[in-house]
């Protein structure tokens, strides 16, 4: 579940989603994020409890887990940059301890001790689920330990992982380990390969045995529920951003979840209407393109705001042509960047803003 949530940050986040968000997922509305921390007792307390499984996983070494941590409170509270620079420090940590793992399963390997290469392999894996050597080499491995997996209807790679490992991250190594792809359907009544993991291994590299699975034994619904309590409220509370940067985070790691993608669609519905009316109409259709297609009347906004937006171009427009006649070429540059965004296919605008930028260039040239 840890890796789950967290690999939305990385590559395999990207292919695989979705923090939730959070991936055929709702495409994230990049200012959805959260700007300001919330002072609510209940926010205060989940940042607490998080800050304390945090430190708690670096005392034990559990490097992975403890950068998930940081990187769930990096992303409750945007602000935080402590949070953000010790995830990035302690997953380049993992990153390395992997490394050292994956070279100690070559030199088993070289001396033909099979049962401790593997064990090394999954340790790699436990600390990068995406080495990508590990996989391989324990794919053919004739010593690894596996049980056979009836699938069930509806079954993915990723449901899998999580019931039978409570770690999504699992579901690149379930795939890898049996020649499938990552979104690939499943047949229902096939039979897939489950490595166990029942060779211990150690994570602290002190002896402590361990498994596969409670190496990164965590409940997701307990989270879940935390975070879509904290969403509902600050929806109540009209504070549209935070409800949908909060959907955001489970929508990463559940892009189904449907209490999740209702928040976020309606939060996010509600701020663009309040953008609309505000007349920040480059914002309202940021939000609008994050909404789903088929909620509420959005293709009629959607519409009627391209509508305004195409209106607003050539306004824009016409100023940089008045400014560009004055010779006054950073104030026509600039009316002219306003009425791209605002209509990307304002060709004369393209074409004058192209032309204005080589005489500023020109300008600076000879000065």
């Amino acid at each position: 579940m840890v890796n789950k949530l967290y690999l939305t940050l990385q590559p395999f986040i990207l292919a695989c989603c979705v923090g939730f968000a959070l991936c055929g997922c709702v495409t994230p509305y990049a200012g959805t994020t959260a700007g300001k921390s919330s002072s609510t007792p209940q926010f205060t307390e989940l940042k607490a409890k998080y800050q304390k499984l945090a430190f708690a996983a670096e005392k034990r070494e559990d490097l992975y887990r403890a950068s998930f941590y940081w990187w769930i409170l990096a992303n409750l509270d945007r602000n935080e940059l402590q949070a953000r620079d010790r995830e990035k420090y302690l997953l380049d940590r993992s990153y390395q301890k992997a490394d050292e793992a994956f070279e100690r399963a070559k030199k088993y390997l070289a001396r033909e001790q099979s049962q401790q290469a593997d064990k090394a392999l999954l340790q790699t894996l436990i600390y990068n689920p995406q080495h990508p050597e590990a996989l391989s080499l324990l794919k053919s491995s004739d010593n690894a330990d596996y049980i056979e997996y009836q699938v069930a209807s509806g079954d993915t790679l990723q449901s899998i992982a999580m019931q039978e490992y409570r770690n999504t991250d699992m579901a690149a190594i379930i795939a890898n380990y049996n020649d499938l792809q990552l979104k690939q359907k499943l047949k229902t009544g096939s039979q897939i390969k489950l490595i166990t993991g029942e060779g211990s291994y150690s994570v602290d590299e002190k002896a402590k045995k361990v498994d596969i699975v409670s190496a990164y034994e965590e409940t997701i619904s307990a989270f879940t529920l935390d975070i879509l309590k904290q969403a509902d409220e600050q929806y109540q509370k009209k504070n549209y951003s935070r409800a949908m940067s909060l959907a955001e985070i489970v929508l990463k790691d559940y892009p189904e979840n449907p209490t999740a993608k209702e928040l976020y669609n309606k939060a996010g519905y509600q701020q663009a209407k309040n953008k609309i009316e505000q007349g920040d109409l480059l914002e309202a259709m940021d939000l609008l393109r994050a909404i789903d297609d088929n909620f509420a009347d959005v293709s009629r906004l959607r519409l009627s705001l391209r509508t305004k937006t195409t209106e607003q171009a050539e306004v824009h427009y016409r100023k940089g042509v008045k400014s560009f006649l004055s010779e006054d070429f950073e104030k026509a540059k600039a009316e002219w960047e306003i009425a791209l965004r605002l209509n990307p296919e304002h060709s004369k605008a393209s074409k004058g803003l192209e032309k204005v930028s080589k005489l500023l260039e020109k300008t600076r040239v000879s000065e």
